[in-house]
């Protein structure tokens, strides 16, 4: 007999729709910054008087606390100046991180260049053309994490920068500028290690504000270019830049905005999260009797909490092929419980994960979907279901990868209408999607 799930237990399917969302939406690069600098950034230094403007200071104090910066440094003279005397520091930086005040004026100096974020070296102003627009000079930040021996963990790749003028770029979204290295057929090396990433400049930006997208692809199964989503999409082994993902997976992750001053260049230190790789396999349950044929894809989230109705899921897997439910039931007196899918995915961060899981035997499109199988099991005194509490790992900070024995799909979800059953799973284990009548 079915247990039947309490509606709020099937909040976690929400979050993993989300994660699979993501997987398959992204048309090139990706990324995660929790806001635009970190923090308020100092004050600027003060403009010159007649005999030329002043060097502007430079511009990352350290980050803010609960949201708000703190107080901006002296802006220093202008490095190209010559008498320029500092103008005074900065009010603190805003609550969203914005501009210290602007410092008093210095005396005398010719213009100095731009002397970089929170002290990174200078990014000279564009040239030529470009010389109107604004320019990022993007120093990357990569999250310390251990190289494994496989060619999608090794930490060798390639970066890709994308620019939008839109925080929420589409597939068909045109970027305003962009670079990937190693160049594509170029003479030099086809991949570099993450921690050594050169500084990459965006030139021609047009407006005060840009959204850059950064994908270090150490996996050498992305393709940015292919027709197939899943190959230009989020994936095990990358360290990406620029997505709020901070908080978790959620639909339409905006890209963080990036301020821009037109005529100038600005250094930003950009921060890259690695998404580790997820391994496990899963199984259903003998005492489960789907609704349908039982056959269709399965999808496994990340989260942070065993019941995580209204958080989002911190990672996402899927099974390598169309899950049969009857090819793959548990069986504990079997050695190493019987038959499983393998599955495979990413996630971010460390710490402790739970992971749950369902088989979308009728492929609605609804979240969650009516007539699933899904990971859940009784909660305490008759509460609301929960993730079943041996389906967690322990990652360090450092780690990789990690592998979880099993998931088990525990139940059916018999909230809503299934409808017609339109999946099923064809000889070569491909998804079969029958077109409703």
């Amino acid at each position: 007999m079915n247990p039947k799930l309490k509606r709020k237990s099937l909040g976690l399917l929400n979050a993993v729709g989300v994660g699979a969302a993501l997987m398959l939406m992204m048309p090139t690069a990706c990324g995660d910054d929790d806001d635009e600098d970190g923090g308020g950034r100092s004050g600027r230094g003060g403009t010159a008087g007649r005999g030329g403007s002043g060097g502007t200071g430079g511009r990352d104090a350290s980050a803010g606390t609960g949201g708000g910066g703190t107080a901006g440094t002296a802006g220093t003279a202008g490095t190209a100046g010559t008498a320029g005397t500092a103008g005074t520091g900065g009010s603190g930086g805003s609550p969203d991180g914005g501009d210290g005040a602007a410092g008093t004026a210095g005396t005398g100096g010719s213009a100095g260049s731009d002397a970089g974020d929170g002290g990174l070296p200078a990014c000279p102003a564009a040239t030529g053309d470009a010389a109107a627009a604004g320019k990022l000079c993007l120093h990357f930040r990569p999250e310390n994490i251990t190289a494994e021996g496989s060619a999608d963990l090794d930490k060798r790749g390639r970066i890709y920068v994308t620019a939008y003028s839109t925080a929420t770029p589409g597939p068909t979204t045109q970027p305003i500028a962009g670079a990937i290295y190693p160049p594509p057929g170029d003479a030099g090396p086809a991949d570099v290690g993450v921690d050594a990433l050169p500084v990459i400049s965006l030139e021609g930006l047009p407006s005060t504000t840009a959204y850059v997208r950064v994908i270090f692809a150490d996996n050498p199964l992305f393709n940015p270019q292919s027709t197939n989503p899943a190959l230009r999409g989020l994936m095990p082994g990358m360290f990406v830049g620029g997505l709020l993902i901070g908080d978790g997976l959620q639909e339409n992750v905006p890209l963080a905005g990036i301020s821009v001053t037109l005529g100038q260049g600005r250094s930003v230190a950009m921060p890259l999260t690695a998404l580790r790789k997820i391994t496990t396999q899963a199984s259903v349950l003998p005492t489960v009797t789907p609704l349908g044929d039982g056959e269709g894809a399965l999808l496994i989230g990340l989260f942070r909490e065993r019941d995580p109705v209204g958080i989002p899921a911190f990672g996402v897997a899927r099974g390598v092929a169309c899950m049969k439910h009857s090819n793959f039931l548990y069986n504990p007196s079997v050695d190493g419980g019987g038959s499983a899918l393998p599955a495979v995915g990413y996630f971010f961060g460390s710490g402790t994960f739970y992971l749950g899981g369902q088989l979308n035997d009728f492929g609605g499109t609804a979240t969650p979907a009516p007539g699933a199988l899904v990971s859940v099991v009784p909660g305490p005194d008759g509460g609301a279901p929960l993730l079943p509490p041996n389906q967690a790992i322990t990652v360090g900070p450092t780690q990789y990868s990690a592998t979880l024995p099993r998931v088990l799909l525990t139940a059916v979800n018999n909230e809503g209408t299934p409808g017609p059953d339109l999946l099923s799973c064809d000889a070569d284990g491909g998804v079969v999607v029958t077109p409703p009548l």
